[in-house]
């Protein structure tokens, strides 16, 4: 037979056999994976035709081909031909991982593994965030995302890209931990009698995460009491 493969179908066609011993009333396709040890299968028959569209198979794969003339007395084989498939744009996108986190918070290790079905030749990752700015861009799967603010929620997604196209992972969000708080600025005191004095504050500027503590610390002659 001679084949026309596509992405996920291929095109199958031949002619009548030149001695076929009997009334021919079916033709089946047997298909294999070259890379599998599961045998020949029967994917497509016909009883009239010369050719038939072989559905149900996978992108950028290899398959062994085989046809069988069918008459009362049983089947011809014919020789084996092979063929691989189109590509097509990946499936089953990992999802992004964090590998560690800075102590500073300011930089997230994230990392990924490929596409259980690549359906092709990988040519490019890219990490974007939710408006879509592309935040790098490459072959490893590994990136570093730097520039961070502390306690910052953060969302993104993976493109994988092949030579037919891209595909988009779900967009997944991630916070960076938290760091002590900056930018506190000093309170502001009002005396209330010879005894008692009224503070007053504003959080800091950068918390840096969830405030859980102010501490008012006065000194009295140089010592520092609480």
């Amino acid at each position: 037979p001679t084949i026309t493969p596509g992405q996920r179908t291929a095109i199958v066609v031949w002619q009548k056999p030149s001695n076929p011993r009997g009334v021919i009333f079916r033709y089946d396709v047997l298909v294999r994976q070259l890379a599998s040890s599961v045998p020949f299968q029967a994917l497509a028959s016909t009883n009239a035709s010369l050719s038939v569209e072989v559905r149900a198979l996978r992108p950028f794969t290899s398959y062994a081909f085989q046809l069988a003339a069918v008459n009362t007395a049983g089947s011809g084989l014919s020789a084996v031909v092979t063929a691989m498939t189109d590509e097509d744009i990946p499936e089953m996108l990992q999802p992004i991982a964090i590998t560690g986190q800075a102590l500073d918070g300011t930089h997230l290790n994230l990392s990924w593994t490929a596409p259980a079905m690549p359906n092709g030749v990988i040519t490019e990752y890219q990490v974007l965030d939710a408006v879509g700015t592309q935040e790098y861009t490459g072959l490893e799967t590994e990136f570093v995302f730097r520039r961070l603010m502390p306690y910052t929620r953060y969302s993104l997604y993976l493109r994988v890209c092949g030579r037919v196209g891209c595909a988009d992972g779900a967009l997944q969000h991630f916070r960076t931990p938290e760091t002590i708080p900056e930018l506190q600025l000093p309170p502001s005191a009002s005396v209330l009698s010879s005894r008692a004095i009224n503070i007053t504050w504003s959080p800091p500027g950068q918390p840096n995460g969830l405030l859980t503590l102010y501490t008012i610390i006065r000194v009295l002659n140089s010592n520092m009491t609480r």
